[in-house]
């Protein structure tokens, strides 16, 4: 019979409770999904978030912004660091223990969730710590001193930063570049050079490449998008042509900007090679080795730097021979250049310069001058802008410091990423600090 030939309702059957070990494996998925999310978001923060930068969602309402725990947890307990790792492990003990124990959906949910966090924090305060202790360390000593210190093999030290740079490094660094600058480095003999590109701006290293000449520089202005290429107002450089080639090939609006550093070096050594005729050639000179190397050391400073004995010395040398009394005229007019005139007079006065040496009959100066012309527009674009390689020579500096403090790097890579740690940007914090 039917129930509507009863009249009684079938009774609703009844769904049995879920098992332990049920709830178990909820607990534990949860706890999973939470540690995922957790991670995921500070890593996402962390590559793609500027730290004091903030970025809008819902206008001034809502917004993202990165920043860092200057405690332990919640802003306080700064020092404390181990405390809070030990209450994180055994936080993360005590889930795990009830989650094998949970009879409850309820339970299970909040032993999952909570233990998803303990267990996140942990993972924080053990490995995030002893990461970011590393990249302190490595900052500001050699691998193999702070693999000793922290235990670990040097290999491991070399992946952690490797991995840190790729992580942290701004992925958006190459947009937004208006004024830059561009230099070489040798980092190993024979001839392993790297290409350096710097930004103005921030005083950033912004992009590293192996080898050094026009492909390289290139490689760097193809990393870029046609938009963000055009933004480009100013390249700084040396006297290299490959440089100025794959500049006016990439960036033909952009206004390159010769180092005065190395122009003045050309000044000098011409002064030089007039000094060494004088004594070699010439002979109008007759000097021992100290008084020559004296009287080379006084024409080379500036006429604002000289002592007494200096002008006497000078005026001794000028008296002697006339080219290099003319040579050191010039080599200090030309020092006026970047002293004395005015960056709107800059133009005319240099072009003076250029004519006067041309016609100085001294063979080195007008080959100076037919140089100096090729550079013309160069010279008088740092002037008028007030640009020079002074960052980039400054960050070359850095670099060569960087590789003597590891003894060398095994590879390019590896210098690489020690370089932008160091100078692209990244801020290295000790564990108590973030």
């Amino acid at each position: 019979m039917t129930s509507r030939e009863t009249g009684h309702e079938p009774e609703a059957r009844e769904v049995p409770p879920p098992r332990r070990w049920q709830l178990t494996v909820g607990a534990f998925t949860l706890g999973a999904l939470v540690v995922l999310v957790d991670q995921g978001t500070k890593t996402w923060a962390e590559a793609t978030l500027t730290e004091g930068e903030r970025v809008p969602l819902i206008g001034n309402l809502l917004g993202l912004q990165l920043a860092y725990n200057p405690g332990a947890a919640f802003s306080f307990g700064e020092g404390s660091t181990p405390v809070f790792a030990l209450a994180a492990v055994v936080a993360t003990v005590t889930a795990v223990v009830f989650a094998l124990r949970v009879r409850r959906p309820r339970w299970a949910i909040v032993i999952g969730a909570l233990g998803g966090a303990a267990a996140s924090h942990t993972g924080d305060r053990l490995f995030r710590d002893f990461e970011d202790m590393v990249l302190w360390l490595v900052t500001r000593t050699d691998r193999t001193s702070v693999s000793e210190l922290m235990r670990c093999a040097w290999r491991t030290v070399t992946s952690i930063v490797t991995r840190a740079v790729d992580a942290l490094i701004d992925s958006r660094r190459l947009e937004n570049l208006y004024r830059i600058g561009v230099d070489e480095i040798c980092y190993r003999h024979p001839h392993k050079y790297l290409t350096i590109v710097g930004d103005h701006e921030s005083g950033k290293v912004v992009y590293i490449t192996e080898g050094r000449g026009r492909d390289s520089f290139a490689e760097f202005f193809e990393q870029q998008s046609a938009t963000e290429r055009d933004k480009v107002q100013v390249v700084s450089m040396d006297g290299s042509p490959a440089f100025r080639v794959a500049a006016e090939h990439h960036v033909p609006q952009a206004r390159q900007c010769m180092d005065p550093f190395h122009v003045m070096q050309w000044v000098n050594r011409a002064l030089d090679r007039v000094f060494s005729d004088a004594a070699s050639i010439r002979r109008t000179l007759s000097m021992q080795a100290p008084e020559w190397r004296k009287a080379r050391t006084v024409l080379r400073l500036g006429k604002n730097r000289l002592t007494k004995k200096h002008k006497s010395l000078l005026r001794t040398v000028t008296a002697a021979d006339t080219e290099v009394g003319t040579a050191w005229r010039l080599k200090e007019q030309f020092r006026d250049l970047y002293r004395k005139i005015a960056p709107s007079n800059a133009a005319r006065y240099l072009r003076r310069w250029i004519e006067e040496a041309r016609t100085c009959g001294i063979a080195a100066f007008e080959q100076l001058a037919r140089m100096i012309d090729n550079k013309y527009e160069q010279i008088c674009a740092a002037i008028e802008l007030g640009i020079s390689n002074a960052l980039i020579e400054g960050i070359n500096s850095k670099i060569r410091l960087i590789n003597a403090r590891g003894y060398g790097h095994h590879s390019a890579e590896s210098l690489k990423a020690m370089i932008y740690l160091n100078l692209g940007g990244i801020e290295v914090k000790l564990p108590t600090q973030t």
